[in-house]
C-alpha cells in the first residue's frame, strides 16, 4: 500500500533557525509590506493636504467675491443717492454721496462717474474751486474720446449714434471743468488773472467739437478778450499816472496842511521881532547902544 505524498511549502510547520535562508526570505517579505503601507499612508496625507489647500482657496475666493459684491452694492447705492439728491437740489448732500462712491468704486467699474458727479454737484452748489479738483480727477479716469466715432461706439450701434449727437463722456467732463474754471476766473479782482483763467477754460474745451462745447468755448473766448482789454486799459492808466506825478517839492506843498490862524499870528510876531532886532542892531552900529552907551 502506497503512502500519499503531501507537498508542503518550504518552512511550513517548521521552525526556521536564525540566519538561515528561509529567515532572510521571511524578513524581506515583511519589509516589503511595511514599505507598501508607508507609501499608501504618504499618498493619503498628500491628498488630505491638497484637499485642505483647495478648501482654503475656495474660502478665499468666496470671501473675495463677497467683498466685491458688498463694494459694488455700496458704490451703486452711493451713485443712486448722489443723483437722487442732486435732482432734489440738495447739492452738498449729493456731493457727499458721490464722495463715498469715489472710495468704493474701482477704476474699471467707471470710477470717473463718481468724481464727475461730485464735481458737478459742487459746481451747482456754488463751490467752483472745489469742483475743479473733482472734475480734473474725472478727466484723468474717463475713457478718452472727443468724437462719437471714437471708442467703437459708432461700430457697435450706429443707429443710436445717429440720434445722439451730444458730447461724449470725456467732453461732458471737459464742459463742466471749463465752466468751473470760468466761474473761478470771473471772481478774480485782477483782470490779468481773470484773462488767464478764461484762457485755461479755452484750452480745456478746445479738443471737443460738439454744439455744447462750441458754446462754452465761444463764451470763454469772449470773456478772455474782455478781460485782456480791461487789463490793458488799467495798465495804460497806471502809466499815465506815473508820467503825471508831481515833483517832490510840489507834492510837499500840496500835501501840507493849511496853516491855522493862531499859527499865522505867531509867525507874524516872530517875523516882526526879527525885523526889530535887525533894526536895533543897525542902530547900535551907527549910533551906539539902545542904552545910550557908545561901545
Amino acid at each position: 500500500m502506497r503512502r500519499a505524498i503531501v507537498w508542503r511549502t518550504p518552512g511550513a510547520g517548521k521552525r526556521v533557525a536564525p540566519g538561515s535562508g528561509a529567515d532572510v526570505g521571511a524578513g524581506t517579505g515583511a519589509a516589503s509590506g511595511i514599505g507598501e503601507a508607508r507609501t499608501v499612508s504618504g499618498a493619503a496625507a498628500r491628498r488630505s493636504a491638497w484637499k485642505r489647500a483647495v478648501a482654503a482657496l475656495a474660502g478665499l475666493v468666496a470671501l473675495a467675491l463677497a467683498v466685491v459684491t458688498i463694494v459694488a452694492g455700496v458704490a451703486a447705492f452711493s451713485l443712486a443717492a448722489g443723483k437722487s439728491r442732486y435732482d432734489a437740489g440738495e447739492f452738498a448732500a449729493s456731493a457727499q454721496a458721490y464722495d463715498v462712491a469715489t472710495h468704493a468704486m474701482p477704476d474699471s467699474l467707471g470710477r470717473w462717474k463718481a468724481f464727475f458727479g461730485a464735481g458737478t454737484a459742487r459746481l451747482k452748489g456754488g463751490e467752483a474751486a472745489a469742483a475743479i479738483s473733482d472734475l480734473e480727477r474725472a478727466l484723468e479716469l474717463v475713457p478718452p474720446g472727443i468724437s462719437r466715432d471714437e471708442g467703437g461706439v459708432a461700430e457697435a450701434n450706429p443707429d443710436v449714434v445717429a440720434e445722439d449727437t451730444g458730447p461724449t463722456d470725456e467732453c461732458k467732463v471737459r464742459i463742466n471743468l471749463a465752466v468751473a474754471t470760468m466761474s473761478v476766473a470771473g471772481g478774480e479782482s485782477d483782470p490779468q488773472f481773470t484773462a488767464a483763467g478764461y484762457a485755461d477754460a479755452v484750452r480745456i474745451i478746445a479738443p471737443c467739437e460738439d454744439e455744447q462745447s462750441e458754446k462754452v468755448r465761444t463764451q470763454a473766448e469772449e470773456s478772455q478778450a474782455e478781460a485782456e482789454e480791461e487789463a490793458a486799459r488799467q495798465e495804460a492808466e497806471r502809466h499815465e499816472e506815473g508820467d503825471q506825478e508831481p515833483d517832490a517839492g510840489e507834492a510837499g506843498d500840496q500835501n501840507s496842511e493849511p496853516m491855522s490862524e493862531q499859527d499865522r499870528e505867531l509867525l507874524e510876531r516872530i517875523s516882526e521881532a526879527e525885523q526889530q532886532r535887525r533894526e536895533w542892531s543897525e542902530y547900535d552900529k551907527q549910533f551906539g547902544s539902545k542904552n545910550g552907551e557908545n561901545w
